[in-house]
């Protein structure tokens, strides 16, 4: 067998991938992958896995963007990007590492282009991403791709009567995270023998000028805001790490049955809270809950880095930040895009470098400045 070197391990890196065109959202149940990572391409209910298995592979894969049928296009506004401020454009890239299957999924949506948003009045953009990073199975992950949005934009058109947006989003990206554990957890169970996938997930939902940011899990989101009177751009962190060693978390695992062990709940899992997870979601305090966080977005905010722990266990966010300002900075319109391209793909190559063997993928999402009125 040939044994890979290290210095090869970047040979043959994809390039990122910009969402050079909006993706649709499907309207119905059926296919439902809008942008998943490992280079799997679903549309409707199989589960067939790749052809060729991989087998501790270092190489790379490239995540395609599948453009989906039947969406409705005829009574779906068309959004003004930038009409009430920033506009979003998202860059992807992800490598397999030493793993031997890749178990990230991620969705990248720069325009939400669906009646069940778009006819809401109040809404004039609306922006989707998310990073799965997956354990004990890729399934879990796969299905919170190919499922998520289509469950939140479902859940909040029931609500496109209620007055409060804040309190409608909100709402309904708790009952989705819920809605999304119960529905993998019936198939998982289901399932002969039963399945053991869980996933964590960061999701942001991005509407006119607020992220609404929701997790589970330890896959990480920050901010780069400038601030004008240091001239430095900081990390803003936009997610709660859920460690069973945190003290609130411990204390809820305990009183539900569950013991904290060497920092994994029953000494096996890593995470606190997640979807999926069918042998500890019940006596041990594993739960679905996510942590929402609501994020006005300023002229001063430049980009987001929503990434899985692959990265986020070699670089810290001030890192990650800095790293990314300094491939962007003193950059024209032209050449934008060629540079958030190469900062994705040095943000992995980073975390590869300094010995993460994980899985690692990073979404990349570029706050377009306003149009010039």
């Amino acid at each position: 067998m040939t044994r890979v070197r290290r210095m090869d391990l970047f040979d043959g890196l994809p390039d990122p991938l910009s969402s050079g065109v909006d993706v649709p959202v499907f309207q119905d149940g059926s296919a439902k992958v809008i942008s998943s990572g490992n280079a799997i391409h679903v549309t409707g209910e199989t589960s067939a896995e790749p052809a060729v298995a991989r087998k501790r592979s270092l190489q790379p894969e490239e995540a395609k963007s599948e453009v989906a049928s039947g969406v409705d296009n005829h009574t779906a506004k068309k959004f003004r990007c930038g009409a009430q401020g920033s506009a979003m454009k998202g860059y992807v890239m992800e490598i397999q590492g030493e793993r031997d299957d890749m178990e990230d999924f991620h969705c990248l949506v720069d325009t939400i282009d669906d009646s069940r948003i778009s006819a809401h009045p109040d809404i004039c953009s609306a922006a989707f991403y998310a990073v799965f990073d997956g354990h004990a199975g890729r399934r879990a992950s796969r299905f919170a791709s190919e499922n998520f949005l289509n469950y939140f934009l479902s859940s909040f058109a029931a609500r496109v009567g209620n007055a409060d947006l804040d309190a409608s989003i909100t709402s309904c990206l708790t009952k989705c995270y819920k809605a999304m554990d119960e529905a993998f957890l019936s198939k998982a169970s289901a399932h002969r023998p039963p399945l053991k996938d869980g996933t964590t997930a960061t999701t942001i939902l991005i509407v006119n000028n607020k992220a609404y940011v929701a997790n589970v899990g330890d896959s990480k989101a920050v901010l780069c805001r400038y601030d004008k009177n240091t001239n430095s751009h900081k990390a803003v962190p936009l997610t709660v790490d859920h460690s069973p060693d945190k003290y609130e978390e411990r204390i809820r695992i305990q009183q539900q049955g569950g013991r904290v062990k060497e920092g994994r709940i029953n000494g096996i899992l890593e995470v606190s809270r997640s979807l999926g997870d069918l042998p500890h979601k019940k006596g041990t305090g594993l739960i679905c809950t996510p942590s929402i966080q609501k994020c006005p977005i300023t002229e001063d905010d430049k980009f987001m880095v929503i990434a899985c722990d692959g990265l986020w266990k070699s670089l810290t966010p001030a890192e990650a930040i800095d790293l990314v300002v300094e491939f962007i900075k003193d950059c024209d319109e032209a050449e934008v895009d060629t540079r958030f391209n190469a900062a994705c793909s040095k943000l992995v190559k980073e975390a590869v470098t300094r010995l993460s063997g994980d899985n690692v993928t990073v979404l990349l999402v570029r706050i377009c400045p306003p149009p010039s009125r």
